[in-house]
């Protein structure tokens, strides 16, 4: 049928109308232009565009050391991908800072090498992955502001299976904020994973998780590192080898104003509730901090411990809830509620511990204090706040380091006691030859330290029990090979 002129003129008006839909492509980076710019046709083998809104952008070549592509302009792309061993820096420096992002992806994925984003501002929206069928690496320097918003993929270190060592470094006063959980270990075979947090004004901000070796059993060797000024901020749960058979899940917080912050109403977990999950810890040390709104839980398991270290503080503004370790060495611990568990251990290295609520300690726990330098366990609530009781008619024990004098030495205070007396209290190891006992005086339980040992008869003390140790290993060795003989 033949179309009246009008008829035709006015489809043709609408096609003009309709806008045509830019066919996504992907760029490989050669760097095969005479400048270092992303936007340089020649550097992705083009000689008409580069990558553009639709497009994934790939470094992916091998050849050189490290592919170095500059921003002159705003970048915006669906997806980056560092594969095949490529490193890739890409340098935003140069860009006059605006209300947009200098560098705009929908995810970013470090298959295997590395990626480091220098300065400016960069946002990736659906996932960022690193380690994925290989080990990566991506680093923020130099000033460098980084949004994950989030899908979800989260933010994963050790993304697929078989993909262990992964690290994440933010330095020199760079910023890295989630909105989504990050996760340090996404398969039992992808451990070992590290995130750093390094120097003044480098920070971290999660407004969602932290899962370090958590998501899956048997997770072992994962690192958040903040040290050296930085600063960490969470604002829901943080669990470090929160599953069965998880191991050597550490936090480690340290220098000088270095912090770590979680929100109220985020909980967070040391080990799991199992008692499987061994050597996990969070360690705060030399002047850094740790604070958290809401519970602390330390789980049952060798190793799993809170440990706060010279000159360090950690205050938890609600309930401490410890059936692994506690030790505070020559630093601050100040919390509120207090549950000792049977197989908790606090152990008062020449420190501090502090609470503004009552302390519960179930029959079998121990308290260990050193004496060397003052160490104090304080209660400072009134009434029921400032309660030092033990639970369930158990008996709970006191061990004694370093008791080098004698006298009257305070060990804690509290408000009342309940059912504390020298039947459920009772002093456990000792170095031999002291004499001591446990007093009991409105709220205070002090050690009453009435003879200690000449410092060369201790000596000798200990060179006699060396020796019979050694005698006993050659008996034994003598005995094992006569019966071999025979």
């Amino acid at each position: 049928m033949k179309l009246s002129p009008a008829i035709a003129s006015l489809l043709l008006a609408a096609c003009t109308l309709i806008p045509l839909t830019a066919r996504a492509a992907t760029y490989n980076w050669n760097g095969n232009g005479d400048d270092s710019y992303f936007d340089t046709p020649a550097n992705w083998g083009s000689t008409t565009s580069s990558p553009g809104n639709s497009d994934t952008a790939v470094f992916k070549a091998t050849t050189l050391p490290l592919y170095t592509a500059v921003a002159r302009n705003a970048i915006a792309v669906t997806a980056l991908q560092i594969q095949s061993g490529s490193k890739a820096l890409i340098d935003l420096s140069s860009l006059t800072p605006t209300e947009t992002p200098d560098l705009k992806s929908g995810g970013i994925t470090v298959y295997n090498g590395s990626l480091t984003i220098k300065g400016g501002v960069t946002e990736a929206t659906s996932s960022l992955w690193i380690g994925n069928g290989g080990s990566g690496s991506f680093t923020l320097t130099d000033g460098a502001a980084f949004t994950y918003t989030g899908g979800s993929s989260n933010f994963r270190l050790g993304a697929a299976a078989n993909s262990p060592g992964n690290t994440v470094r933010i330095e020199k006063g760079s910023s890295l904020i989630s909105n989504s959980t990050i996760y340090l270990g996404y398969s039992a075979t992808s451990g070992g994973n590290t995130l750093t947090v390094d120097g003044i004004n480098s920070s971290v901000e999660v407004k969602n998780a932290l899962s370090v070796g958590s998501i899956y059993a048997n997770m072992t060797d994962n690192l958040v590192e903040i040290s050296n000024n930085a600063k960490w901020t969470n604002s829901s749960a943080v669990s470090v080898g929160y599953n069965s058979g998880a191991k050597n899940n550490k936090i480690y917080i340290h220098g000088s104003g270095s912090e770590m912050s979680v929100k109220s109403g985020s909980n967070v977990y040391i080990g799991g509730s199992a008692g499987t999950a061994t050597n996990n810890e969070i360690r705060v040390a030399d002047g850094a901090s740790f604070k958290s709104g809401s519970q602390v839980f330390v789980y049952q398991g060798a190793g799993n411990a809170f440990i706060v270290a010279n000159g360090a503080e950690a205050n938890i503004a609600s309930v401490f809830n410890l059936a692994g370790l506690l030790r505070v060495e020559k630093a601050a611990f100040v919390g509120g509620a207090f549950n000792l568990n049977a197989t908790g251990r606090v152990e008062v290295m020449e420190g501090t511990l502090t609470l503004t609520g009552p302390l519960a300690a179930a029959g079998g726990s121990r308290f260990v204090f050193d004496l060397a330098a003052t160490s104090h366990i304080s209660l400072t609530g009134t009434g029921a706040n400032g309660v030092f009781s033990i639970e369930d008619g158990g008996v709970v024990y006191i061990d004694l380091l370093n008791v080098n004098s004698t006298g009257m030495l305070e060990l804690l205070s509290a408000a009342s006691f309940a059912n504390v007396n020298n039947e459920t209290l009772l002093l456990g190891q000792t170095f031999s030859g002291i004499s001591a006992a446990l007093v009991f005086d409105d709220g205070k339980v002090f050690v009453n330290v009435s003879a200690i040992p000449e410092p060369s008869s201790a000596l000798l003390m200990a060179a006699g029990l060396a020796l019979l140790a050694s005698l006993r290993r050659r008996l034994k060795a003598f005995t094992t090979n006569t019966e071999a003989v025979v």
